[in-house]
């Protein structure tokens, strides 16, 4: 394909990256090669395009120039260079430094060889704030006899390369994770344990972190990259910033896109990410809004899909999606969706299509719910209904009114930014399918859904779902041999502590499986349905099998909202959202090629031939005896001063045999008193029983060659996160590879 040629459009990137210098003491992100208006160096050539201007276009003898002209809407997303007499490059015309020195017109003389050449590159990415989503149009004038200018029929379209996603499918290259020693969050646990993890997948060098020092330094540890928690109080790498690429035909450039709501780490990516060949677009600009709607960790992407996708309508699983066509790069699975919040009497929809009133605006207020003089009113689309929009001292506001029996619907909508969601659209490369997470404490899609590699031998690509059902089955069945045959079970939690509702001191987590299900059984069985709903859309909108569908157990429990049984509500003119896992979260996931890093999800153990006849019951595909048995004991990490004889009475061990185990004969770990002398001494329960949790998930993952390290997520557990939220992966692309074959973005995007 010849591109700017015969009406192909010229591929361009958005410089985004740095090639030039930078001072030490500043922000690399102020130092973008976007934001400069010179060449700098090779590195930054090798990022430009090449505009060859054919000698048809040119209409009379050398010396006669062209005008190429771009529209007033384009002067600053693109900038062209000319050669400079005496050798080099000079900016020539859109986009300068200066932006009062912008120009949008450039006089092109024929050269030597009968061609005007032209260096091209973006200052921003499609879709960017302030800017048109559509290509970028170079007219092609000439001088008429009076002088003016006409068009000489030419006309060049622009294309920016978009922003791609990648799914957790692609090799990693680079782990992040944010490390602090504050006294109300400590990381060490997990970062130890997610350094074991990268070792067992890419070597001891990839994460060479001393197991048993309990002293982390922010900084590059092989493959993993420690960022530093008490500067940057920020423990969600995952929100703060979004991992992709940008490629055109000539190369590609990594490029973050710092979330808008994306807190403090954001600035570490502003001071520290770019670099040749790492761009960052961070024109996303943060509001005062609470909403967590646009952060990283509502975006995951899912595997290719082959084939277009019929339209979806609106339901418990998300907002109606339209049909959409192949997705070769595959879709972003995005959380959306509304809780209930009011009701308004039927009357009103005539002052609703009128464009609202003081009677609609009189109801809100009844409700608790105050419209601002921004108020907007409009038809819902597609409807039927009314899209009601405002803007509040916490950001803007979307109900969305519903047409009932006898009575009209209000609801409160839970989105992406109306600028973020457009930016996502503009790419146009990856559509977007929603799912409802509304009801969500948080609200982020990796709460519910991760992609993980699949079967080698079939597509290659599976999806894993948050399932209450299976966990609520898990626990009955244990519960039933516990309580009829007599099998031992453990409580579950044991060893931790917790906020329970309406305290501000934690206390002991600890629970029977009994105590879970009576508590909680109800409100997952009524859970289960609507992540039921969000399985068939996850198979009609990737156009997956019940077989790709691989189901993770997961409770989830209300906090006190004071209505039973409810799963997501809003009150007066505060939103709140009540619902979070209970256990930590085995959906919430970290791939790391053909492994997925999980959270220990403190169940309940039972012995190996207990946890085998459970796990059948549920028709898991059985485990190789060494395979389950190789989930008996587990560490715990223990502050200091914690006596073995504590250790033993919460595992149901001796503390002999703590004190006696192989693995805690490191010097040092324990006194003379079985006391541990460190903080976060790293100490081995040498149980003989298995987490029922961790083995199912072992069995469902198991036949498709996957395998599953465990992590200790309790920290960010008690926040309403997991090992997906804590983490953060640069990955290389397929592009990357000089073989790699196709397709390519401009082959199937319109």
């Amino acid at each position: 394909m010849s591109f700017g040629a015969n009406g192909v459009p010229l591929i361009v990137l958005a410089n985004l990256d740095v090639d030039g210098p930078v001072p030490s003491s500043a922000a690399r992100g102020d130092y973008l090669d976007a934001l400069d208006d010179v060449i700098d160096g090779a590195g930054d050539r090798d990022d430009l395009t090449e505009l060859t201007v054919p000698g048809s276009w040119f209409p009379g003898p050398p010396g006669d120039p062209l005008v190429l002209r771009l529209r007033p809407q384009d002067h600053r997303r693109v900038r062209f260079f000319g050669a400079r007499n005496g050798g080099g490059w000079v900016r020539v015309m859109g986009a300068a430094a200066d932006p009062a020195a912008d120009s949008g017109e450039h006089p092109l003389v024929r050269g030597p060889g009968g061609d005007g050449d032209l260096l091209v590159e973006a200052v921003t990415l499609p879709g960017a704030p302030g800017f048109p989503a559509d290509e970028v149009l170079l007219e092609v004038l000439r001088h008429g006899p009076d002088g003016g200018l006409s068009a000489n029929g030419a006309t060049l379209p622009i294309r920016i390369a978009p922003f791609l996603m990648m799914s957790n499918l692609r090799p990693a290259e680079r782990v992040y994770v944010t490390y602090s020693v504050a006294a109300t969050f400590e990381t060490t646990p997990f970062i130890q344990d997610l350094a074991e993890a990268i070792r067992s997948v890419y070597g001891p060098a990839a994460a060479p972190l001393d197991p048993d020092d309990p002293v982390v330094t922010p900084g590059p540890v092989g493959m993993l990259l420690v960022l530093d928690g008490d500067e940057y109080v920020d423990f969600w790498p995952q929100d703060a910033f979004e991992l992709g690429y940008s490629v055109g035909p000539r190369g590609w450039m990594r490029v973050a896109v710092s979330s808008p709501e994306g807190g403090k780490l954001t600035g570490w990516l502003k001071r520290t990410f770019p670099e040749p060949g790492a761009g960052l677009f961070a024109d996303l600009l943060p509001t005062d809004a609470k909403e967590s709607a646009d952060k990283g960790g509502n975006l995951e992407l899912s595997p290719p899909v082959g084939a277009g996708t019929p339209a979806l309508p609106r339901g418990a699983a998300g907002p109606a999606v339209p049909a959409q066509g192949p997705a070769p790069f595959g879709k972003i699975i995005v959380g959306e969706g509304d809780l209930p919040a009011f009701e308004l009497p039927e009357c009103l929809a005539m002052d609703l299509d009128a464009g609202g009133s003081a009677r609609v605006r009189q109801a809100f207020a009844q409700a608790g719910f105050p419209l601002r003089p921004s108020v907007v009113f409009s038809p819902l689309a597609p409807g039927p209904g009314w899209r009601i929009h405002d803007q509040t001292s916490k950001g803007p506001r979307v109900f969305h009114v519903l047409p009932g029996t006898g009575r009209l619907h209000v609801r409160y909508v839970r989105g992406l930014r109306p600028d973020h969601r457009r930016f996502l659209v503009a790419q146009g490369a990856q559509d977007l399918l929603p799912l409802d997470t509304s009801w969500l404490t948080v609200g982020h899609v990796d709460e519910i859904v991760s992609v993980i590699p699949g079967d080698p031998s079939g597509s290659g690509s599976q999806v894993l779902v948050a399932s209450p059902a299976v966990a609520l089955e898990l626990l009955r069945e244990a519960v039933h041999l516990h309580e009829t045959e007599g099998a031992g079970l453990t409580a579950m939690f044991r060893g931790r502590l917790w906020r329970k509702p309406g305290q501000s001191a934690l206390s002991p987590a600890t629970m029977t499986a009994r105590q879970v299900l009576s508590s909680f059984e109800r409100t997952n069985e009524e859970l289960n349905n609507r992540l039921l709903a969000v399985e068939q859309r996850l198979c009609d909108g990737l156009r997956l099998g019940t077989e790709d569908v691989v189901q993770a157990p997961v409770l989830f429990h209300r906090l006190d909202t004071g209505v039973p049984h409810q799963l997501g509500m809003i009150t007066g003119d505060d939103v709140q959202r009540r619902t979070t896992a209970l256990i930590p979260n085995l959906a919430n996931v970290l791939v790391l090629g053909r492994t997925v890093v999980a959270p220990r999800p403190e169940g309940p153990r039972m012995a190996v031939a207990d946890v085998a006849r459970v796990l059948d019951a549920l028709d898991v595909p059985p485990l190789a005896p060494d395979r389950l048995a190789g989930l008996r004991g587990h560490w715990y990490w223990a502050g200091a001063f914690t006596r073995a004889a504590d250790l033993a009475g919460t595992f149901g061990v001796t503390a002999d045999q703590i004190l006696g185990a192989p693995e805690n004969q490191r010097p040092g770990l324990f006194d003379a008193n079985g006391m541990t002398v460190e903080d976060w001494a790293r100490v081995w329960i040498p149980e003989d029983d298995v987490d029922l949790f961790e083995a199912y998930l072992l069995g469902v993952l198991s036949p498709l060659c996957l395998r599953v390290r465990f992590a200790d997520a309790w920290t960010y557990h008690l926040i309403a996160g997991g090992v997906h939220c804590a983490t953060n992966v640069q990955r290389v692309p397929a592009e990357a590879d000089p073989a790699y074959p196709g397709p390519y973005w401009w082959e199937s995007t319109p």
